[in-house]
Parts: C-alpha cells; sequence; structure tokens
C-alpha cells in the first residue's frame, strides 16, 4: 500500500519537474531568438 502511495508521489514530482525542464526550454529559446534579433 505504502509501496503505491510512493510510486504516486514520485510520479507527481516527475511530472511537475519535466513540466519546469519544458518551460525553462522554451524560456531558453525565446530569449536566445530575441537576442538573435535585436543584437544581430
Amino acid at each position: 500500500m505504502s509501496e503505491d502511495q510512493s510510486h504516486r508521489e514520485h510520479q507527481t514530482n516527475w511530472k511537475g519537474f519535466v513540466r519546469f525542464i519544458t518551460w525553462s526550454t522554451v524560456f531558453v529559446v525565446v530569449v536566445l531568438a530575441g537576442m538573435a534579433l535585436f543584437l544581430l
């Protein structure tokens, strides 16, 4: 029973981590695109 709860918590943490990495990547791409447009 507790193993199932631990697995559920891990899955929730993993989904949050993936969402964070995805948004971080999007932010970096937007910053780099902005730098390319305004600095070159």
